[in-house]
């Protein structure tokens, strides 16, 4: 007697069974596409194109420069950078060495503060010639006040100076009678910003309110190079957050648990808590990165550890 044939659908199981492995990739590449076009996905990805193109809309921004030593060397002059120092008892140098002309741009500001001194004197000079191209000294002037949007100050303009300069040696020399003179040296015209600027500036200008403006450095935040640096880091986090969890839900889908929305809440609260106290005084690029984090893991309700209001508890 022939036994039977089994059902085509035990066969069509079978089959499966047989090929599950060889389906993976597929599966797996279908739920990756299913969740890039998920919102949480394309929030990420707008986040991305914002760090990617609002770098072109700061490109007209001085490079911030900390004056630290009496002696500083500046190169590529014909670009824009603005030196921030503090005159004690010696003057601050500052020189230039090109093997070809340039155009020499020299502008004197310091902040638009009540108590702040205009006795201020900038010499210029081509040190090889022992030629003195210009004296900026205006104490008694009236310095116009303008609003600096890019780092959200206030300032008085002093004197300027602009010529096109063959190659040489060259030395301006910031100095005055009175201690304690803050200062800004403006120097070159050639506006150019580069990503690699802006991380460098959130260095400096946090320091610039709180120490050379006498400002809260919160103020920051509100700036564009301020908030494009925030939303950089905000969009790495969430970026790496989706990552991780996108991978460990595949290679060990039990590190990852459903947090009720008290807990969510409870996260938010304290992401949003830690990033008020990161941008009011260190801007620490590792602290906002964890506090964003905390702010996905809120979104998405899932987390490796649960933050609850008296412990911190793994799963």
């Amino acid at each position: 007697m022939i036994a039977p044939k089994p059902p085509a659908r035990h066969q069509t199981s079978y089959r499966c069974r047989k090929y599950d492995n060889a389906l993976t990739p597929y599966v797996i590449l279908s739920t990756i596409v299913h969740r890039l076009t998920s919102w949480r996905t394309s929030f990420i990805v707008g986040t991305l194109l914002l760090g990617v193109l609002l770098p072109f809309e700061v490109a007209s921004a001085h490079q911030p420069k900390l004056t630290v030593a009496t002696i500083t060397k500046v190169q590529n002059p014909e670009i824009s950078k603005a030196y921030y120092g503090t005159l004690s008892n010696a003057p601050h140098v500052y020189q230039i060495v090109s093997d070809k002309p340039f155009g020499l741009y020299v502008n004197l500001l310091i902040p638009n503060a009540i108590n702040q001194t205009k006795n201020i004197r900038v010499d210029i000079a081509n040190k090889q010639t022992d030629l003195t191209l210009a004296s900026l000294y205006a104490p008694k002037q009236d310095w116009p006040s303008f609003w600096e949007p890019f780092g959200r100050s206030n300032y008085r303009k002093g004197p300027e100076f602009r010529k096109r300069v063959p190659p040489g040696l060259y030395e301006i020399k910031v100095s005055s009678l009175e201690a304690s003179t803050k200062y800004s040296l403006a120097v070159g015209e050639i506006e150019k910003f580069t990503l690699t600027d802006l991380f460098d500036a959130v260095q400096v200008i946090p320091t610039l309110k709180h120490d050379f403006f006498d400002e809260p450095v919160i103020d920051f935040a509100l700036s564009p190079i301020g908030a494009l640096y925030l939303a950089i880091l905000m969009m790495a986090a969430l970026l790496t957050g989706w990552i991780i969890h996108t991978g460990s839900s595949y290679l060990k889908p039990s590190t990852l648990k459903q947090i009720s929305f008290r807990q969510r809440a409870f996260h938010l609260m304290v992401a949003t808590g830690s990033l008020l106290w990161i941008v009011s005084t260190t801007w620490n690029p590792l602290l906002i990165l964890v506090a964003s984090y905390i702010v996905f893991e809120a979104i998405t309700g899932r987390s490796f550890v649960r933050i609850s209001f008296l412990t911190a508890k793994h799963y």
